[in-house]
């Protein structure tokens, strides 16, 4: 018996639509500027390189808060409730350490750029994997830090300098926070029990 011929079948409309929509996010979004603020400013005490780190603060802080974001997304999504709160507060924190800069750009008339961001990483294997990821991040944010502080310190800019303490301080909080929970994870593990009970803990 002749086999008949495979029909395919027709995709459905409103599916292709949504999955076109979906990779629009991927896409700049509409009216995206790569236009820059004025940086001329009556006040001699800051300068273009100051204004440069500053706003590569910003940009970094604003930055870290869509990556514990997409964490928090990720934790909520799998059931890790607790952490993911934990995390949401991070990335809540990462917002007004942007606001640091912002408001030392603007103590001085100088516009801060409301920056570009890429999409972070979206998909984890675990919540060890975040905690690591987590960890690492914060120590990239601090050796970006100490580079301010040493421009700031060459430069003789004394302001900047104590500015870029400021931010050495929230960093000690912050691996503070990330060196408990590796030290959970090397201390009790990584099983599924182990991770239930450390989700249980996050919620304080």
């Amino acid at each position: 018996m002749e086999a008949k011929p495979r029909m395919l079948k027709r995709p459905d409309a409103k599916l292709v639509s949504l999955e076109n929509e979906m990779m629009d996010v991927l896409k700049p979004s509409e009216g995206a500027s790569k236009e820059m603020p004025s940086t001329k400013t009556i006040n001699p005490l800051i300068d273009e390189s100051c204004i440069s780190h500053l706003n590569y603060r910003v940009q970094q802080e604003e930055y870290s808060a869509r990556i514990y974001m997409a964490m928090s997304m990720w934790l909520n999504n799998k059931g890790y409730v607790n952490a993911a709160a934990v995390w949401r507060t991070y990335s809540d924190e990462e917002m007004k350490h942007a606001d640091i800069a912002r408001t030392y750009l603007l103590s001085f008339g100088i516009q801060p750029v409301t920056p570009r961001l890429d999409q972070p990483k979206q998909n984890f294997s675990g919540l060890p994997e975040i905690i690591k990821l987590s960890f690492d991040h914060e120590v990239v944010v601090s050796k970006q830090i100490k580079d301010m502080a040493n421009h700031a310190l060459a430069d003789g800019d004394h302001m900047l300098y104590e500015l870029c303490l400021a931010y050495l301080k929230e960093q000690v909080e912050e691996h503070n926070k990330m060196q408990n929970w590796v030290d959970q994870l090397e201390a009790f593990g990584t099983d599924k029990i182990a991770m239930r009970l450390l989700d249980h803990e996050m919620a304080g």
